[in-house]
């Protein structure tokens, strides 16, 4: 063997597209960039999608590989490779594994039902009209008119409303202002109540849920079955952490398993997922994928070709 055949094994040992070339045919090969040697979910991801393992299809996205324009994390010195052990579907609907408009009125159904409760919960705005609000602050004015020590400039509908104004600072009307703790009380269990609402009942609660459905639909930035999808849970994992508390992308991937999926491709690069990457898969947990394993992201050397080197 000469000289230059060695130095062309070398450099397919050491290349990322050749050690991947074995996998590049094969539909359920995945690869991840990472900064460290390691398949999971980075529970810390500080990105508004829903949380999992972000990765590429192979077969879809070697001539990437090939050519260093892998979009996102292609300088992570790890490459994860994994095969997928159970069937996702792709956002694409023209594709055979494509999620369906028969997939979306089932799942909107299951949404209605498992997750009613949940958001009657964070719908709690009847309070939240005009009516409701000067029904609240009339009632916290008789208080602060029933209180002998708060000053007469402060007995008046607008010192009132100030009461329910997010970051209000009633230091200055407790100290300078007259008002007692035992008023200041009073006032406060009367925005609270403003505040949290009163539970609907279930038959308002489904026409609101309703509602909103219709409106994430008309506000998804892509008009398919998945794109409905995509944004209705979205948007309800941020209203749940919003109200309820958590973090929105882990809540937003919990409701999708919860209705069955264990990930979503998004082999034709519709943009879906993620518009940066347009192609790309996301699995929300290790039991949808198995390592097949963990390689060097080394690339083809900067140089140029062996034959221009030997020449």
């Amino acid at each position: 063997m000469d000289l230059l055949e060695l130095f062309r094994l070398d450099e397919r040992r050491l290349d990322i597209a050749a050690a991947l070339a074995p996998y590049k045919d094969r539909e359920d090969i995945f690869v991840s960039y990472r900064d460290v040697p390691k398949l999971g979910v980075n529970p810390l991801s500080g990105y508004k999608t829903p949380l999992g393992i972000y990765s590429y299809p192979l077969k879809e996205m070697y001539h990437h590989v090939t050519n260093n324009s892998i979009p996102f994390a292609s300088s992570m010195p790890y490459v994860i490779v994994f095969k997928m052990t159970v069937d996702i579907p792709d956002v694409d609907p023209t594709r055979a594994e494509g999620y369906q408009e028969e997939e979306s009125r089932r799942d909107l159904a299951a949404m209605k039902e498992k997750l009613l409760p949940r958001y009657a919960k964070c719908r709690p705005v009847v309070n939240y009209s005009w009516g409701n609000q000067n029904k609240y602050v009339l009632a916290v004015l008789e208080i602060l008119k029933t209180d002998p020590g708060v000053h007469k400039v402060f007995q008046n509908k607008v010192w009132a409303e100030k009461f329910f104004d997010e970051g209000f600072d009633i230091s200055g009307l407790v100290k300078g202002g007259g008002m007692t703790q035992a008023t200041l009380d009073k006032v406060n269990i009367l925005v609270d109540e403003f505040d949290k609402g009163f539970p609907v009942d279930e038959q308002t609660a489904r026409d609101w849920f309703d509602r909103d459905i219709d409106r994430w639909m008309e506000e998804a930035s892509h008009k398919t079955p998945a794109g409905y999808f995509w944004n209705i849970t979205r948007n309800l994992g941020e209203l749940f952490a919003l109200m309820l508390g958590g973090k929105a992308p882990v809540i937003w991937t919990g409701i999708m398993r919860s209705l069955g999926y264990e990930g979503f491709t998004d082999r034709s690069g519709i943009g879906l997922i993620h518009g940066n990457e347009p192609c790309q898969a996301v699995f929300f947990s290790l039991k949808a994928i198995k390592l097949v394993e963990i390689l060097p992201n080394v690339r083809k050397s900067k140089r140029g070709d062996w034959k221009d080197w030997a020449e």
